[in-house]
């Protein structure tokens, strides 16, 4: 589900119009850093609870 959010989320960042463009950009980018390393801690979590289980 993250992926596919961080995907249109960098698809609509490629979308912004002009005027808006900058802030839009820097938000979108903050948005998408912040999925990314919030999906990076959810399977780094799910790979440690699969390895004690395995």
């Amino acid at each position: 589900m993250l992926t596919e959010q961080i995907a249109q989320w960098k698809q609509d960042l490629h979308q912004t119009p002009q005027a808006d463009a900058r802030q839009s950009q820097k938000q979108a980018q903050r948005k998408i850093k912040g999925l990314e390393r919030e999906l990076a801690r959810k399977e780094k979590a799910l790979a440690e609870a699969a390895a004690l289980l395995g």
